[in-house]
């Protein structure tokens, strides 16, 4: 998903930070692409990265059911 101003922001995915793993997104700038940072967090923290990625297909499925 890109903006007006050269920002883009990632489809959902699997991400971590110091309180575990979640579901989110990232944005970067077109000039800095290897730059990323966290710019949303769209469900609870989880232990393991399989937590998350099973909550984030279960994010997915939903999406596809409401027309996203």
């Amino acid at each position: 998903m890109k903006n007006d101003i050269g920002c883009y922001v990632s489809d959902l995915k699997v991400m971590q930070s110091n309180a575990g793993y979640y579901v989110g997104r990232d944005y970067w700038e077109k000039a800095y692409p290897e730059i990323k940072m966290p710019y949303s967090r769209e469900s609870d923290y989880f232990a393991t990265r399989e937590q998350a990625h099973n909550c984030l297909q279960i994010m997915k499925l939903e999406m596809s059911l409401e027309g996203f």
